[in-house]
């Protein structure tokens, strides 16, 4: 996320913590999103027990047009969780998994 900037009260020093990616093809859900599915490229949330997830963020898009989201958690994320905020899209919703750290 190049175009956040944090105010210096957050820049505290903490520990690296590890952090798994997933990446997946396809739209954001609307069930999850709502009508702001269409619009958003980034998604910054604190993980509790009712958000799986850190962020999501546009990552690139793929020769069928479909975007690639680049979704970033704690814990490895089930194929569940993944369908619930991403929709296949043309090129059939494809994912592949990265262990941690990212």
């Amino acid at each position: 996320f190049t175009s956040i900037e944090l105010p210096v009260s957050v820049e505290a020093k903490r520990p690296y913590e590890s952090t798994y990616v997933a990446l997946a093809s396809g739209t954001l859900s609307h069930d999850a999103f709502g009508s702001a599915a269409t619009t958003l490229d980034a998604v910054l949330t604190v993980e509790t027990p009712n958000v799986s997830y850190s962020c999501i963020g546009a990552h690139g898009t793929l020769a069928s047009g479909d975007t690639i989201w680049k979704i970033m958690s704690r814990t490895r994320l089930s194929d569940a969780i993944l369908d619930e905020h991403a929709r296949a899209g043309v090129g059939g919703g494809a994912r592949r998994r990265r262990g941690c750290p990212a």
